[in-house]
């Protein structure tokens, strides 16, 4: 039987330990923390996935420290990525990845990225080398839509407020529909000073098992930085490490 899982690949912010100082929580030696926020929504045909029966694995967030991760836990390219938004510290490790995944398929194969309109001019702009190797799936607020490849897995973008300077900004929610079970729900909150929802969006953030929360701070950079946690049900439906 498939298992399915979220598995975390950086918790730090847009630069955990600023070179030449320390940090009061942040740990120097921990490459998961001195990474940028990141998540994978795993499918594996074992209780403990690893790259050899990983049958799907869907990106979130690329930034800093990303790639190094990637290789250290099996080195797998994943089938999609799918940005908040556009920041570097989301997405620097995207030229990597794609530039890994075009020639691993013999320049054959484009590789699916999901992001709103401004995110992907925001990428064409840093990375113009990019988009001719992507298949691009844009994410318009509040419109849910698939996966490319991944019939069970559903995607609602909801749009957030993450000051003058992001491009886009997306809260993601993710619901994995399965037969003969309730549906699962996973929130990624993104880099957000506050969500900007109506009030039929909140049913899509309505029994939730998992939330996965950035930047809940109340002043956009460089007035201030900021930090992520996670939750979860008791019964656990998240991997980490």
């Amino acid at each position: 039987m498939s298992k399915y899982f979220v598995r975390v690949n950086g918790t730090g912010n847009a630069w955990p330990v600023p070179l030449g100082t320390d940090h009061p929580f942040y740990d120097a030696g921990d490459p998961e923390q001195l990474a940028n926020v990141s998540f994978s929504i795993l499918k594996s045909s074992s209780e403990t996935p690893a790259a050899e029966n990983i049958q799907w694995e869907i990106l979130v967030d690329a930034g800093h420290g990303i790639v190094q991760y990637l290789i250290m836990h099996g080195n797998r390219l994943p089938e999609a990525v799918v940005l908040t938004h556009a920041h570097l510290d989301h997405t620097l490790s995207l030229d990597w990845i794609i530039q890994s995944y075009y020639r691993h398929y013999h320049k054959k194969k484009k590789m699916p990225l999901y992001a709103s309109r401004q995110g992907l001019d925001f990428i064409s702009a840093s990375f113009p080398q990019l988009p001719p190797l992507t298949e691009y799936g844009e994410l318009k607020p509040g419109e849910p839509r698939e996966i490319k490849g991944i019939p069970e897995l559903f995607l609602t973008p909801l749009p957030v407020y993450h000051g003058e300077a992001a491009p886009g900004p997306n809260m993601l929610v993710f619901e994995l529909r399965l037969p003969d079970r309730e549906p699962v729900k996973m929130i990624f909150s993104g880099d957000l000073l506050c969500p900007l929802l109506r009030k039929a969006d909140y049913r899509y953030l309505k029994d939730a098992s998992m939330a996965f929360l950035d930047s809940n701070n109340r002043y956009p950079y460089t007035a201030s930085n900021h930090w992520s946690i996670c939750s979860e049900e008791p019964d656990g439906k998240t991997m980490s490490k």
